[in-house]
């Protein structure tokens, strides 16, 4: 299964990305082994927006779930995959800035020991993640 990433923030913190600031902005640390995980200046830089943002500024969170709470909670702007935001996105506790999204490098995957393949949350996972994909309909 392969994700998107997109701005997302609270209602009302902002009507448009260039309306926020660097210090706004929250970062996902995932260290050196991912640094193919896209960051808020290869964003820009794929949308050719000239925007260097100061990654010294903003939130800087060692997880997607914190950073997506964090903007739930009207603590900043994420780039947020949309499949791991996507309650808070239907439910209205988030909300995408734009249209424009990018797909992420790589797909989700899952592991599993032979003793846990027949508990329920582990085959509602596996068949979550064995769904085909849906249509493309942004830029990826």
């Amino acid at each position: 299964m392969r994700d998107h990433v997109a701005p997302v923030c609270a209602p009302g913190f902002a009507a448009d990305l260039s309306d926020v600031d660097d210090s706004q902005l929250i970062h996902v640390d995932w260290g050196e082994s991912y640094s193919s995980y896209p960051t808020w200046a290869g964003w820009f830089r794929h949308f050719d927006i000239a925007r260097d943002p100061n990654t010294s500024k903003g939130l800087r969170v060692g997880g997607t779930g914190i950073g997506i709470e964090l903007a739930a909670q009207g603590a900043g702007v994420m780039l947020a995959p949309l499949h791991l935001a996507g309650s808070e996105l239907a439910t209205g506790k988030l909300m995408r800035l734009g249209q424009d999204r990018l797909r992420l490098p790589f797909g989700y995957c899952a592991t599993r020991t032979a003793g846990r393949v027949k508990q329920p949350y582990v085959t509602a996972l596996l068949h979550e993640l064995n769904q085909p994909t849906r249509p493309q309909t942004s830029t990826s």
